[in-house]
């Protein structure tokens, strides 16, 4: 504490008795407006001083109201201070409570609040190296799995597969498209078709290949396109929408357009066209017989 502030509790300890003496005289008096003002200021340094009571920011703030206010009283000539002396008795009460009422632990207080700041930053910096690197790992395994799965693959491609081994594949693909409808799912690919026939997304490409000619698409698509001829030569009054169904096209306008595109006329056109469905055979362009 410095020599200040001694002489201001100097001041206080030798004053502080008077203040409150003279006004205990005028306690019940109605209040001035400069008592009043004086009375409010008071009132702001206490509420500062009991919301952070350890804080030297709130204390110093508390002490630069109550100097303000004294100052602000001891300017005023005697026809406008009249008694002031509780008030100044109050403001000076509440300065030594500011300068006396310090925490001894206070410094020691702040430095540990200090270290736990910087204790938290760090660890948050070191949470969020910690989950960059895990998921920077995680992505360098991805795409090592990614590299070995498209080796595997590439080998698997270029393995020789006997011709009854293709044959046997196809046979199976054949059943399942036909006795489990497997082509009504719009999602139909190689991958699903490989795991419902116990084999790998290469195999049923390679028998798909070897044993129609196509690629897997062309021979999807021309199997959904004779699931078609075929349905509307049983029923030529069904629905677009049952057809999409029956075939396993996602929406109408692909159908229309798979349509057109392998038989080189309209789907409304072959529709309406009765005679047209008596000869399908001109219009079909898949090798195998229909289901």
């Amino acid at each position: 504490m410095n020599l200040t502030k001694y002489l201001k509790l100097l001041t206080l300890i030798v004053y502080l008795p008077l203040y409150s003496c003279a006004g205990s005289d005028t306690e019940s008096a109605p209040l001035t407006p400069i008592q009043e003002y004086a009375s409010s200021e008071a009132d702001k340094a206490r509420l500062i001083l009991k919301g952070s009571p350890n804080s030297i920011i709130s204390r110093n703030r508390a002490i630069q109201i109550c100097n303000a206010c004294l100052d602000s009283l001891d300017r005023m000539d005697a026809a406008q201070a009249e008694d002031l002396d509780k008030e100044k008795g109050e403001l000076h009460r509440i300065m030594s409570d500011a300068y006396l009422d310090i925490s001894p632990f206070q410094e020691d207080i702040n430095k540990r609040n200090q270290a736990i700041t910087i204790l938290l930053t760090v660890m948050a910096i070191m949470v969020v190296f910690s989950l960059w690197l895990l998921i920077d790992k995680k992505r360098k395994e991805e795409e090592e799995e990614m590299a070995l799965s498209e080796e595997a693959e590439v080998y698997e491609r270029k393995k020789p597969i006997s011709f009854g081994k293709q044959a046997e594949i196809y046979d199976k693909i054949i059943k399942v498209m036909e006795e489990e409808k497997a082509y009504q799912d719009p999602k139909l690919s190689r991958e699903k078709l490989a795991a419902l026939v116990s084999t790998n997304r290469t195999y049923v490409a390679k028998a798909v290949e070897e044993m129609s000619g196509l690629t897997f698409s062309d021979w999807l698509a021309n199997f959904r396109n004779d699931i078609i001829i075929k349905e509307l030569n049983m029923n030529p009054d069904i629905s677009t929408t049952d057809l999409c169904i029956a075939a396993g096209f996602s929406t109408p306008d692909y159908l229309r357009r798979q349509f057109k595109n392998l038989n080189g006329i309209s789907f409304s056109e072959f529709k309406s066209n009765t005679k047209a469905l008596m000869h399908t055979g001109s219009v079909r362009n898949s090798d195998h017989p229909l289901p």
